[in-house]
């Protein structure tokens, strides 16, 4: 054989074995970098112990009254309902919660988003522990809070409504760009049962409407801006707030525009020079 035939041959061999071990690394680094893992019907009620990101293949419903559909038993967890629905018996039939933390340990960084949770005889969306997010979700007919969130939490772009209370939070959350209609109690509760310091969320282009309450704050430090309150009960609740922000919020039709202090002298109030509107 020639040298150049011989030199080409060699090539070519050495082409093969670099196609063959980087088409076993690639394989390798596909395996280590699994997807989503699937949530079904047959997985349900469901306990997760481990971190990582779950997504639903299709609808869940739960019929015992005491079963939540999932529970989180790990930090770091995403669970994308891909649009699909997770149902319980009924409003307030029982102790049962759509997507909850573990009730003995809470956990952090949980993040539900992108799909609805209705009819759950308690909590529907419960994540007490430390930055957490609840997003994209329709939630609606819970026998206590639609969502509720832990300290440092975030609730955006939802949709809550026909339930007991709308979303109750925590110190340092954000409530943002939420619909919140037509639940018995309260739509929006800043700081509602922490222990310790209380106050510092952020509450931001929510529509409130038809609830007992619109928004009720407690504690102090919170920005309430830019959210429309309308045809409430009583708009907005500051019996438990002081020193509170409030600024740019369209209040209308409410049968009691504000409860608590009017006059501004310790800042928990509706002040005009803030830029609210106050319609009938």
């Amino acid at each position: 054989m020639s040298t150049t035939r011989r030199a080409r041959c060699s090539l070519l061999k050495l082409t093969a074995v670099c196609g063959l071990i980087l088409g076993v690394a690639a394989s390798a680094h596909a395996q280590a970098r699994p997807g989503p893992i699937p949530i079904s019907q047959r997985d349900i009620p469901l306990v997760i112990t481990q971190p990582g990101s779950y997504v639903l293949v299709g609808n869940l419903s739960v019929s015992d009254p005491t079963a939540s559909a999932i529970a989180v038993s790990a930090d770091n967890v995403t669970i994308d309902l891909n649009g699909f629905t997770v149902t319980g018996p009924g409003k307030g039939n029982g102790t049962g919660m759509g997507v909850r933390s573990d009730t003995a340990t809470t956990h952090d960084n949980v993040v539900v988003r992108n799909g609805k949770v209705a009819s759950w005889g308690s909590v529907c969306v419960h994540l007490p522990g430390s930055a957490n997010r609840a997003e994209q979700l329709v939630v609606s007919h819970c026998g206590s809070d639609g969502i509720f969130v832990g300290r440092a939490s975030v609730v955006t772009a939802s949709q809550v409504s026909f339930s007991f209370s709308g979303v109750n939070t925590d110190d340092g959350s954000i409530v943002s760009e939420n619909t919140i209609y037509s639940n018995d109690n309260i739509g929006i509760f800043t700081s509602g049962d922490a222990p310790g310091p209380l106050g510092g969320v952020a509450v931001l282009r929510n529509n409130c409407r038809l609830n007992s309450v619109g928004i009720k704050v407690k504690g102090a430090g919170s920005r309430i801006e830019d959210n429309v309150v309308s045809q409430n009960g009583v708009g907005m609740d500051l019996t438990l707030g002081t020193n509170n922000y409030f600024a740019r919020n369209l209040l209308q039709g409410n049968a009691v525009t504000f409860v608590g202090e009017g006059d501004d002298t310790d800042g928990g109030s509706i002040d005009g020079a803030l830029t609210n509107v106050v319609l009938p």
